[in-house]
C-alpha cells in the first residue's frame, strides 16, 4: 500500500468510523486526548482498583473515566490555545508546534493525572483509592 492510499483510508476512518473532522487539529487532539486516557488511566492499575473485589464499581469507572476524559481534554485544549493553535487550524499545524511544547503537555497531563489529591467523582482523592498503586506508578512514570 502506498503512503497516498494509507493516508486516504485513514482520513475516511477517522471521517465515516469515528466522526472527526481529520484536517482539523482540534479534532485530532481531542481523539488524541481520549486515546492519552484509554492508555495512560484506563488501562493501568487503575483497572485493578474496580475488577473483582477493588473498590470502584463499575458505575465508579465510568464517572471516573469520563470525567478524566473531559479533563484531559480541556488540558488539551487550554494549551492549544497557549502555543497559538486556533480550533480550526489545519492538523498539519501540528507538525510545527515544537517538542518543547509537546513536553510541556505531556508533563500538564501527567502531573494531573498521579496528582496523589486529585479529587475523583464521587468523592475519593486520588490517594484513598490508588494507595501503594500511586507511588508505584509515579516511580515507574518519571524514570522514563
Amino acid at each position: 500500500m502506498t503512503p497516498q492510499r494509507e493516508d486516504e483510508l485513514l482520513r475516511g476512518m477517522l471521517a465515516h468510523q469515528v466522526g472527526i473532522e481529520p484536517d482539523r487539529a482540534a479534532a485530532v487532539l481531542d481523539l488524541a486526548a481520549v486515546g492519552v486516557v484509554n492508555n495512560a488511566w484506563r488501562n493501568s492499575p487503575v483497572e485493578d482498583w474496580h475488577a473483582g473485589d477493588g473498590p470502584l464499581s463499575d458505575g465508579d469507572m465510568l464517572r471516573i473515566n469520563a470525567h478524566t476524559s473531559w479533563r484531559i481534554r480541556q488540558i488539551v485544549r487550554r494549551w492549544r490555545y497557549e502555543v497559538g493553535l486556533p480550533a480550526d487550524a489545519d492538523a498539519g499545524q501540528l507538525d510545527d508546534v515544537s517538542v518543547d511544547d509537546w513536553d510541556w503537555l505531556a508533563v500538564r497531563i501527567w502531573r494531573w493525572l498521579v496528582n496523589p489529591q486529585r479529587l475523583l467523582p464521587g468523592g475519593f482523592r486520588l490517594v484513598e483509592i490508588a494507595g501503594g498503586d500511586l507511588v508505584l506508578q509515579q516511580e515507574i512514570r518519571s524514570g522514563l
